[in-house]
């Protein structure tokens, strides 16, 4: 650092917080500074440079560094109620602790939704390194100063961000579902999902379906009419026995998809199958679990690893990173019994 400092003319101090991209300094500053330290070969280690920002805060140097969990729903604790999102963060919060670090959750309603005061709270406590939490609506992190941080995305529901992903591999595990419904002697297969889970994944679980149907002419990916986020279940009762459904695919949960069939007369599994596309560990349905823990794993991994190289703020060529889900075998997909 002392190399960096002397060749730009500046302070260490400075050279430091030009390499933590640290609002501080003007940006033509940063830049100048990080390019000579580029051309010196310096790399900070991330470890090192979050125990030193501690002890010139007067924090405890013994303490672990922090990362940052960032949340944008309508509460604060809502989320914790939602199985999915508090899988997601038990992965985090236990790679974090296994790797050394804190993770700690910042909600952009603690400051009236405006994004950009709570990046400057986080860049005042030293936090550079931020993990983005599935959002339903990515509008109140517009104005986050992605610039100073290193930042990394988890799921599908953030869009419009530069921001390195990690995700479920929705292609693969649809794939998965449709496989074990073929191995289990069914054909006729309806894909249940709304048309705005289907813009969100920009149609990726029904792209891994169709891909079977261009290799097997015997087998019917079913897509019921007129199906949007307004609609149930309850209103595919008509189309499912028009069609002779055999097994349904949905994103829906035990008590949206299988106590919602049975509410309308129809017997699970005996009359029609059902696969979830995302199935919790605790549900009775068959489907493929996602294995979100793991999701939270590799992205406290991926934010890591990107501290001591990686440059911060939003990148032009992001990483995705996909995980394949696991088949959990249940009670709702049996094997087919041969018609007489």
């Amino acid at each position: 650092m002392r190399d960096v400092a002397a060749k730009a003319g500046v302070d260490p101090s400075t050279v430091s917080l030009a390499l933590r991209n640290s609002p501080r300094l003007p940006e033509k500053t940063r830049l100048q500074i990080q390019k000579i330290a580029a051309e010196l070969g310096y790399k900070a280690n991330p470890y090192v440079s979050a125990l030193m920002q501690h002890r010139s805060r007067g924090r405890n140097p013994d303490a672990a560094p922090t990362l940052a969990y960032l949340t944008s729903h309508p509460t604060r604790a809502v989320w914790k109620s939602v199985p999915y999102l508090k899988r997601f963060y038990l992965g985090c919060e236990a790679e974090a602790s296994r790797l050394g670090w804190k993770l700690e959750e910042f909600w952009t309603g603690d400051v009236e939704w405006k994004a950009e005061r709570l990046g400057k709270i986080m860049a005042y406590r030293s936090i550079n390194a931020v993990l983005v939490a599935p959002v339903g609506c990515g509008e109140p992190l517009q104005e986050f100063p992605w610039m100073h941080f290193h930042s990394v995305a988890i799921g599908s529901s953030l869009k419009g961000f530069g921001l390195h992903y990690v995700r479920p591999n929705y292609f693969i595990n649809a794939q998965i579902c449709v496989q074990a419904c073929l191995e289990r002697g069914y054909r006729r297969i309806g894909f249940a999902v709304s048309a705005a889970h289907n813009h969100r994944l920009a149609q990726r679980h029904l792209g891994g379906c169709l891909v079977f149907q261009q290799l097997d002419l015997s087998l019917k990916i079913l897509l019921p009419p007129h199906f949007d986020e307004n609609d149930s279940l309850d209103q595919l009762i008509p189309w499912i026995r028009k069609e002779n459904v055999e097994v349904i695919l949905t994103i829906y949960g035990q008590d949206q998809a299988v106590d919602s069939l049975r509410a309308a007369g129809l017997r699970v599994p005996e009359d029609v199958a059902v696969v979830s596309l995302a199935v919790s560990p605790d549900e009775s349905m068959s489907g493929v679990d996602e294995k979100l823990e793991v999701i939270g794993n590799k992205s406290v991994q991926m934010l890591v690893g990107m501290l001591p190289n990686g440059q911060p703020g939003e990148q032009t060529d992001p990483t995705e990173v996909l995980v394949k889900g696991n088949w959990k075998d249940g009670s709702t997909l049996p094997k087919k019994k041969p018609s007489h």
